[in-house]
């Protein structure tokens, strides 16, 4: 059945519709094709631009390194030659140096090496320590900085201890006065000007009544004992002597009491005391002052007290000298005892030192045992030769115008009747003084207060040395530590001065005191202006010891290329020990490839070593 004709129209027009949109469509993907291809050419186009630059900016990079390159080569050809020429200087420098070098060791090094004419200081400087302090017990409350010395000549210790420097066997120590929890000062007392106090004169009485009289300590029980010099010495007064051999005299001049005059004692009615015949004495010392009236010495102390028209002096009480009141006790006097003061070297050691060591030895271990309380094998024969006897100072003898038992340390031996030593004072000699070192005793004779007269005699041996060596005029205690009580006593020696901390300048003690009232550590020096006359202006003028050479530091520094760290050691030593004595001292340096081994290990062996017997130093 055929389709009608309309139906046939309509489809064709389909068809030719559904053909339409086909092209259309094609055509809108061919357009969106070539869109998509001219975009792509764009960027191609873009990209070969951006090649173009890159390849000129690679070129550019080529010619500025190649530009480089020959600038470089020129530089190495200006450092080789800079190299050369430094190799020139450096040889030429080197010379120079050994010239030096040979000049200096000619003039500086002649101690070190054996035989040499005129001795030199060698020291070590070790840093700053921290340690328990000895004398408020606290852990870690003392600072000090310290030196190992290998030799030491006397005028080099004599302008360390006008630095507040002192020494310990072969260790010197310089306290941090403004950190440690003790400030010490440096005290020294004027020796010819000395007058002895009261206390002073009671001691010097007991000991001249026991060499004359016998009196021993249970006659003095009951009186009240002087404050004694020395560490820790105790005023005990034990009931018997122990110990001691007696010379047959005492026996004779105190025959034992019979049964008949102890009967007769016993039986006095009404409690009065018996009365007995005096013995026969041989009359008044003639070597004394006659006695005088109560009455007269009240209305001299208040003449005394009234104040003195202008033009007209003052009476003066007539004083006792320090020679007058010492006895040494002479058997043809009719003395019970005799003491014996012997002056003997111990370093480098004398015979007589040898010969006594081990005497003196033995009273130095009852002492520490005794007022120190240590046990008995702390105070051993080794710390005792480390610590008293072993001494850097070189033993010297000037020609003219030095005292007669020359320069350096010496030990003070006390001997009663020549079979005991009763006590020993550790002293050194300088040109300007002599210091006290140590002292020690046998403790059955503290009740002589044998600290302070030890001290009261080293203070007449200094005015004895002085008649020949005028300048040797002081008498160094040590330190003095306000805050500590048992360290007060040596504001007793007057007159006497502090060293002032920062400016070095000696300050007499009376206006120091109120200043320590209000606190432990002053500036001493009340002028403001005033400063550290020696202190250190050129560290290169400094003399160190570089392979047994010794050398300016400014040398040394070329030759060793010194570190930072180095210099800024050297100028803290310089600084402690003043330029006067940086320039004449040998700093010792190292060359090994650790320079602070050697140090570690001697600080280490310091601690230790100061450990034993550092709290009870003086």
């Amino acid at each position: 059945m055929e389709q009608p004709e309309a139906d046939v129209t309509m489809g064709v027009q389909t068809e030719a519709g559904g053909t339409r949109g086909l092209q259309a469509q094609a055509n809108r993907t061919m357009t969106l094709q070539a869109m998509s291809t001219a975009r792509l050419q764009q960027r191609l186009r873009r990209t070969d631009e951006d090649i173009m630059v890159i390849e000129r900016q690679f070129h550019q990079m080529d010619k500025s390194l190649l530009k480089l390159h020959r600038r470089w080569e020129r530089k190495k050809e200006e450092v080789d030659a800079l190299r050369r020429s430094v190799a020139v200087k450096k040889s030429t420098l080197d010379r120079i140096q050994e010239e030096t070098s040979r000049c200096l060791d000619a003039l500086t090094t002649a101690a070190i090496e054996e035989g040499g004419k005129r001795p030199r200081t060698l020291v070590e400087y070790l840093g700053e320590d921290e340690s328990r302090c000895g004398y408020c017990e606290h852990e870690k409350g003392s600072f000090s900085h310290g030196m190992w010395s290998h030799s030491m000549t006397v005028q080099d210790y004599q302008d360390l201890i006008d630095r507040g420097w002192r020494r310990s066997g072969k260790y010197v120590y310089k306290p941090n006065l403004d950190k440690t929890c003790c400030s010490q000062y440096a005290i020294r007392c004027h020796a010819s000007d000395f007058q002895p106090s009261k206390s002073h004169k009671k001691i010097l009485k007991r000991m001249s009544k026991f060499l004359s009289k016998g009196e021993s300590a249970t006659s003095v029980r009951g009186r009240r004992p002087a404050a004694n010099a020395g560490c820790g010495e105790s005023g005990a007064a034990p009931d018997k002597v122990e110990g001691l051999v007696f010379t047959d005299a005492q026996t004779e001049e105190d025959p034992p009491v019979s049964e008949a005059s102890r009967a007769d004692s016993v039986s006095v009615p009404d409690g009065r005391r018996p009365t007995s015949t005096p013995k026969p004495g041989i009359g008044a010392d003639p070597g004394r002052p006659p006695r005088r009236k109560a009455k007269e010495l009240a209305k001299e102390r208040r003449l005394q007290k009234q104040p003195t028209p202008r033009g007209v002096s003052a009476p003066t009480a007539p004083s006792d000298p320090l020679e007058d009141l010492i006895s040494d006790g002479a058997p043809t006097d009719g003395h019970h005892h005799r003491l014996e003061v012997r002056l003997v070297r111990s370093s480098p050691p004398s015979e007589e030192f040898e010969a006594s060591f081990d005497v003196s030895y033995q009273v130095y271990k009852l002492y520490q045992m005794a007022v120190h309380k240590d046990p008995p094998e702390k105070p051993s024969e080794g710390q005792f030769r480390r610590f008293l006897c072993d001494s850097p100072l070189e033993a010297e003898r000037p020609p003219v115008g030095g005292p007669d038992v020359g320069y350096g340390s010496f030990h003070q031996q006390y001997w009663l009747d020549g079979r005991v030593i009763v006590a020993v004072g550790v002293i050194d000699v300088l040109p300007a003084c002599v210091t006290s070192v140590y002292s020690y005793y046998r403790p059955e004779f503290a009740w002589l207060s044998l600290g302070s007269y030890t001290a009261l005699r080293e203070i007449a041996f200094t005015r004895r040395l002085r008649r020949r060596s005028p300048g040797l005029r002081y008498y160094y205690l040590g330190f003095y530590i306000r805050s500590c009580p048992k360290m007060r006593y040596k504001a007793q020696y007057l007159p006497s001065d502090l060293l002032c901390p920062e400016t070095f300048v000696w300050t007499p003690i009376e206006r120091c005191v109120p200043r320590l009232e209000k606190s432990p550590y002053s500036r001493l020096n009340q002028d403001p202006d005033a400063g550290d006359a020696r202190a250190l202006s050129d560290v290169d003028r400094a003399v160190v010891l570089y392979r047994r050479t010794a050398m300016p530091y400014s040398v040394y520094r070329r030759r060793r290329a010194a570190s930072l760290s180095d210099e800024t050691e050297v100028q803290r030593y310089g600084g402690l020990v003043g330029q006067v004595c940086a320039e004449r001292m040998l700093l010792y340096r190292t060359y090994r490839s650790c320079p602070v081994l050697s140090q570690t290990k001697m600080l280490l062996l310091w601690s230790v070593w100061k450990d034993m017997h550092f709290s009870f130093c003086p």
